[in-house]
């Protein structure tokens, strides 16, 4: 359910607003406070100014063709640059919103690509350059941020060339971590996984694949819990290490998320390179990550090709504008060839803001150009058997409209007789998750100590692996990466490449009276099932389902 912030008058003349559809009633329930002390005026914050794109419809054209697998042109992905240069602004608008900021004597420095304006000023220029009243914020963790308590506007000289101001409105959720108590006849590991779903690992003959895991909000993780999970789980990778660490770490304050992620990237594939990327988004500057995150990504001449995400927020507490922005650089990059897997999120379908009628969905699994990952349980009944867990996030987006390639799977979903009444979800909407792996009972070491870990933030390493397993036989062949997955993973879903997922445990409801379940085929709790990668690999090197030459 959308929530519009009604704008504030202004002495400004506003031709576009990029108003905040996050409330203070939201960021009270993601853990946030109003602090005593207010800003001082002379205080400095950062912003992001984020300008439209150009041509994206002919990206969007564009990526049709190449990722469909049908298509002769599919895999044929542009490089960065060519992406760039179609889509970045018109030199004359990044321009002329430079010059209006350097009027107000502040500086707005361009990204590499010119398609972002790094704003530093005081409490008081902001205020008068976006009518925005900024006061202190601080989190139940003890983060603190400076953010406005009305929204923002943008000042009509420049509105036509602004998609949205990041770093203003957005309250970040600082995810809380699930720890499960272990059982006896369970406990997952990098071995685990591979013989679950038959990963099998490749000769690596071309040395250009590269893998990665995205971090904010003071996820760090610790190269020597690194080796000791190598030391219990995989002997044979003991003395590797992330091949580079793009942004700070600090090993003295390692995080379970972090943790997990890296030591499942690379525990599963073993020999592939693995990167870290960790963007100083919460307390350094004020600023939302992912767009900040983008930015590096644009400074550097060479990135990851598949990249694993364990961050998510619930969709209507992220400003439609700034999500929208954000999605088309998961377009951008989508087609030159790069791939993004995150979670589905742990809070079932996520009545936790209050509203008890309508379910909540997520972002950025919302997007459509995003690999979503629900997750499972073992059954306590049937025998070597996975069912929904029942924290596993689900359901339907308001933002983005239900993408192509999941309309038949979908629409059969809305014809069976086990969904929930209409009136709790946006039909229409972008479906999520796609598919789902084993989310719990994860052997994890943090801080010297081993411990289980569970939730879709498990899940999504996991199948970030596969992808990028299966991106070394593609590369080994000189073919195309997977790129924009999406189209091939839901084609595959007619080739039997997952084991469909049933049955589950009761979704987690909140405060709602309905919830999703996992039914025949897909549904919004588990996706298309859980996968077989030895028949999704086999289908990526398939030159005829793939057409590839």
């Amino acid at each position: 359910m959308v929530r519009k912030q009604q704008l504030v008058a202004l002495l400004l003349v506003v031709a576009a607003a990029c108003a905040a559809a996050e409330s203070v009633q939201y960021a009270q329930r993601k853990g946030w406070r109003a602090a005593a002390e207010a800003p001082a005026q002379g205080e400095r914050v950062r912003v992001t100014v984020a300008l439209n794109l150009q041509h994206m419809d002919l990206l969007q054209a564009f990526l049709a063709r190449t990722a469909d697998p049908s298509s002769p042109q599919y895999g044929q992905w542009m490089t960065r640059e060519a992406v760039a240069e179609l889509t970045s602004p018109a030199p004359a608008a990044v321009d002329a919103v430079v010059a209006h900021f350097a009027a107000a004597g502040v500086s707005a420095e361009p990204s590499a690509h010119r398609d972002f304006l790094a704003v530093e000023a005081t409490v008081a220029q902001i205020a008068s350059l976006f009518g925005a009243n900024l006061a202190r914020y601080v989190h139940t963790s003890g983060a603190t941020i400076v953010r406005s308590t009305n929204g923002y506007t943008v000042p009509e000289e420049i509105a036509p060339y602004v998609a949205c101001i990041a770093g203003l409105s957005e309250f970040p959720k600082i995810s809380e971590e699930r720890v499960i108590t272990p059982t006896k006849s369970l406990l997952v590991t990098p071995d685990w996984i591979r013989d679950r779903y038959s990963v099998t690992i490749p000769t690596i003959s071309d040395k250009t694949n590269l893998q990665a895991v995205v971090s904010f909000l003071e996820q760090y993780y610790s190269n020597s819990d690194l080796q000791e999970f190598f030391l219990l789980y995989e002997k044979n990778m003991i003395g590797d290490a992330v091949a580079q660490q793009v942004g700070k770490n600090n090993e003295s304050m390692p995080g379970l998320e972090a943790s997990l992620d890296v030591q499942y990237l690379m525990g599963v594939t073993v020999d592939v390179p693995t990167w870290v990327y960790y963007t100083d988004g919460l307390i350094a500057n004020n600023n939302e990550p992912w767009l900040d995150w983008f930015q590096t990504l644009e400074s550097q001449d060479l990135i990851p090709w598949v990249f694993s995400m364990s961050y998510q927020d619930l969709e209507p507490t992220v400003d439609r504008d700034y999500a929208s922005r954000v999605n088309d650089e998961f377009m951008k990059y989508s087609a030159a060839g790069h791939t993004f897997v995150t979670g589905s999120g742990d809070w079932g379908v996520g009545c936790s803001l209050g509203v008890c009628n309508y379910f909540t969905p997520d972002f950025p699994s919302s997007s459509p150009y995003v690999v979503s990952l629900g997750g499972t349980t073992m059954s306590a009944t049937a025998t070597d058997t996975e069912i929904g867990v029942y924290f596993s996030s689900g359901g339907f987006s308001d933002y983005f409209t239900r993408p192509s390639y999941q309309d038949d799977v979908v629409a059969k979903y809305l014809a069976s007789g086990s969904v929930p009444p209409r009136t709790y979800f946006n039909a229409s909407g972008r479906g999520f998750p796609d598919l789902s792996t084993i989310a719990t009972n994860f052997g994890v070491v943090m801080d010297g100590k081993a411990q289980t870990v569970g939730g879709t933030s498990a899940a999504t390493p996991t199948f970030a692996a596969m992808l990028s397993l299966i991106n070394q036989l593609r590369l080994n062949a000189g073919q195309p990466t997977l790129g924009w997955v999406n189209p091939f993973l839901y084609k595959a879903f007619a080739e039997g490449a997952y084991t469909d997922i049933t049955s589950n445990q009761a979704m987690d409801k909140g405060c709602c009276n309905a919830a999703f379940k996992a039914v025949t085929a897909w549904d919004p709790m588990t996706g298309m099932g859980v996968p077989k990668f030895d028949v999704l690999a086999k289908l990526a090197m398939n030159t005829t389902f793939c057409n590839l030459a």
